[in-house]
């Protein structure tokens, strides 16, 4: 009796000393992880999610061999993002592991957003057909007003083209054999075109390149994914040098580039990947331009980079995210007219490895409290939301936001794939419109389309990329690609 009662202890210290210490896998998660991003808390994803999707991620990117070695699709098609050396040894990763395994909830909170108010009698909506030139169903990945030329534009990665259209959605002119279409610049005369590569999948290809819209002129090229451009004299010498974002995968780049001849002379800014979308603003009146960057991969964040002259700058972290919260856009306004610039950001990016319905998704607005410091005042959930623009578009002098969804729950709150945030005495009613299956909304622009004295809407469908848990819309697969959005206050 004796002999079995002393095995039993010994077998339960010998367990006890071969279980993970949770405690310690939390001390490592928060010293390792924060090292390249926001700390992200357990309760972000649920179990499974963490098990079979972010942390055999993590374990790659770590270098961590045991886990590498059993990896499997999709994250196997990354292993060239792998770490070259572990970070942490094979039994501190054990604890880091099940630190989240153990603090994981099983499921995330509901994540319903859109309510019953139906935005009425401010848009008109009009479906317009993009040219099947290959035959295939459109997938648009870029629209641009073209206020200049009274029209449009619209990238089409599906049938490789680029399309022009008229202010009332009659075709002008079809280019085919195009590369996919990330972002078009209409700063100046004519309008500068951004091609992300040949596809929008990530890739570590440097196929990206800037051309002129007449076709004539590649200006930039063998950039990493790049798929945001702006204009702005940087140096003070009166002309505008161009600002770059470049995607990438593993690397990125955000850079300037200042004309010599010519040639574009490039001046890298930042090397980090995931650099989305670009700003410019006097922040501290100084005369000179800075800049406001949206970093959407890994370290999630918007940065200030401001002008200390002569291509020098000094960075702040102006706002930093979980790396699992899928940032996709911001816009600068004074949201609350105090004479300052607030920030309105949203987060919905669902297309990686942890496909969930996330209940933090949606518009979040920062206001500004001086000295470019900034609290959260609002939020509203959005499934999958994937484009913010602030604008006055009831002309009731205030602003008012719209924004879209790749990602909505299509069973619970199909609307919410465009949503209207009009602003009442400081507080905002979320509304929409029956559109939602006109087309699964991926990209979208405003402008005064039609010249009539209002801000109209394009929106650009992007009906290919499954999304389990959000669900399916089967009449996206007839979506005719474009739909304007026409204000009827004029």
């Amino acid at each position: 009796m004796l002999i079995r009662i002393f095995s039993f202890i010994v077998l339960s210290y010998l367990v006890m000393c071969c279980k993970p210490d949770v405690k310690r896998g939390e001390q490592l998660a928060r010293l390792h992880c924060q090292s390249c991003h926001q700390f992200p808390e357990p309760s972000l994803l649920p179990h499974n999610v963490w098990e079979y999707g972010t942390l055999p991620y993590m374990a790659m990117m770590m270098g961590i061999e045991s886990e590498i070695k059993v990896l499997k699709d999709p994250i196997r098609n990354y292993i060239s993002l792998r770490g070259h050396s572990p970070m942490v040894s094979e039994e501190e990763w054990a604890e880091i592991k099940a630190y989240y395994l153990t603090n994981a909830p099983a499921q995330l909170p509901d994540t319903n957003s859109t309510k019953d108010w139906r935005l009425v009698n401010l848009f008109k909506p009009e479906v317009i057909e993009i040219p099947k030139i290959k035959g295939l169903l459109p997938n648009v990945t870029s629209v641009r007003i073209v206020e200049k030329s009274s029209g449009f534009l619209v990238g089409d990665q599906a049938n490789q083209s680029i399309v022009a259209f008229d202010s009332q959605g009659k075709v002008r002119e079809i280019r085919g054999n195009q590369l996919a279409l990330a972002h078009v610049n209409t700063q100046s005369e004519s309008p500068l075109l951004t091609f992300i590569g040949t596809s929008t999948q990530a890739n570590p290809n440097m196929l990206g390149r800037v051309s002129s819209w007449d076709g004539q002129h590649v200006l930039l090229d063998q950039l990493q994914r790049p798929v945001n451009l702006l204009q702005v004299d940087l140096v003070g010498d009166k002309s505008p040098e161009w600002v770059t974002c470049e995607f990438g995968l593993q690397k990125g780049a955000l850079a300037f580039w200042e004309k010599s001849g010519k040639r574009w002379i490039k001046h890298v800014i930042s090397e980090q990947a995931g650099a989305i979308q670009v700003m410019q603003a006097d922040i501290n009146q100084d005369s000179r331009m800075d800049l406001i960057v949206l970093f959407a991969q890994g370290n999630e964040s918007i940065v200030t980079y401001f002008n200390q002259g002569n291509g020098r700058f000094s960075t702040v972290e102006t706002l930093r995210f979980p790396p699992v919260y899928g940032s996709t856009s911001f816009d600068l306004a004074d949201i609350d007219k105090d004479g300052d610039i607030d920030i309105i950001y949203s987060a919905g990016d669902n297309a990686d490895f942890s496909t969930v319905l996330k209940p933090y998704h949606g518009i979040y607005i920062f206001e500004n409290q001086g000295n470019w410091k900034f609290v959260k005042s609002h939020f509203s959930p959005m499934n999958g939301s994937n484009k913010v623009l602030v604008r006055d578009f009831d002309q009731d002098d205030d602003m008012d936001i719209v924004a879209i969804s790749l990602f909505p729950n299509v069973a619970k709150s199909p609307m919410e794939g465009f949503c209207y945030l009009e602003q009442v005495n400081r507080r905002f009613k979320l509304k929409s419109m029956p559109i939602n299956h006109l087309g699964r909304w991926c990209s979208m622009d405003a402008g005064d389309l039609d010249h009539d004295g209002d801000l109209d809407l394009i929106l650009g469908s992007l009906p290919v990329q499954e999304f389990p848990q959000g669900g399916f819309d089967p009449a996206w697969k007839t979506a005719k690609g474009i739909l304007i959005l026409r204000n009827k206050k004029r």
